[in-house]
């Protein structure tokens, strides 16, 4: 409970919490992946900031969500916003509900389910965050990782074309992300982090 202490007062004095308390929510054996498969809270904060800029109440979906660190931290960023993220391993759906709990945020929501039976249709943002690194990285793999045939094609072709069939003016922030998985109908509108952190919006 003193980690979370220490992260709502960060925010509450206006200061981003640092990876090392926001990471220290999860189990030891997450905890060790932490660099490699969870953004960073400076890039989820430009993240989000893009993602919900001249919106009301935009609703933003994270693809493939882990143990929620994105849409954890982007909805105590943002009240007035909604996070929901999409993450096919349950045992990180728990993780990312327990810590939300904790936070008591209305405004983020979890499902555990395969994002290739996920509709885009009622959200106004997206994120991705290296999403395919366990296919094509054996070293990478974390707890329960399921690997398929042509598993990580079907999620890339199912990706692209939800987005592509999003309305003029979605937004879609990506870090480490290969252009190529990119609908052509989203233009890049600016970069970040070296250009390894791009934002786009629909035309």
């Amino acid at each position: 409970m003193q980690a979370i202490n220490e992260i709502l007062d960060c925010i509450e004095k206006g200061d981003l919490p640092s990876d090392e308390l926001l990471d220290s929510l999860l189990p030891e054996e997450l905890r060790i992946h932490a660099d490699q498969h969870f953004a960073g809270a400076y890039a989820i904060q430009l993240a989000s900031e893009f993602l919900v800029k001249n919106q009301s109440s935009p609703h933003i979906l994270d693809i493939g969500s882990g143990t929620g660190k994105f849409c954890l931290l982007g909805a105590l960023l943002h009240k007035t916003a909604q996070f929901n993220g999409v993450e096919y391993r349950a045992s990180f759906v728990q993780i990312a509900k327990d810590i939300a709990v904790q936070f008591d945020t209305p405004n983020v929501h979890f499902e555990c389910q395969n994002i290739l039976s996920h509709s885009f249709e009622n959200y106004d943002g997206f994120f991705m965050f290296n999403p395919f690194l366990e296919h094509r990285n054996t070293n990478a793999r974390m707890n329960d990782f399921d690997d398929e045939p042509n598993q990580a094609a079907d999620y890339v072709a199912h990706v692209h074309k939800e987005l592509a069939q999003r309305p003029a003016g979605t937004r879609l922030a990506c870090l480490y992300v290969n252009e190529a998985h990119i609908p052509e109908n989203f233009k890049l509108v600016d970069q970040k982090m070296g250009g390894t952190l791009r934002f786009y919006i629909s035309q």
